[in-house]
């Protein structure tokens, strides 16, 4: 389920609770969360089987040179 709130505390953000996808595309000042599922991509592929997420130890401010 993809969503986003105007409280983001109304949820809990863990692992497992929820993930970012289509990171590889994210624009410069989205913040990638520690502790969360990443992925470049989907998170699975198109016969089910899992990709692997990364999983970062600190958060990370995209950024891309323009």
């Amino acid at each position: 389920m993809a969503s986003t709130f105007d409280n983001p505390n109304w949820s809990k953000r863990s692992q497992g609770k929820c993930r970012h996808i289509f990171t590889h595309s994210a624009q410069s000042g989205v913040i990638l969360p520690a502790g969360v599922d990443l992925y470049e991509e989907h998170a699975q592929q198109v016969d089910g089987t899992p990709n692997h997420p990364t999983v970062l130890a600190h958060t990370l401010m995209i950024s891309r040179g323009e």
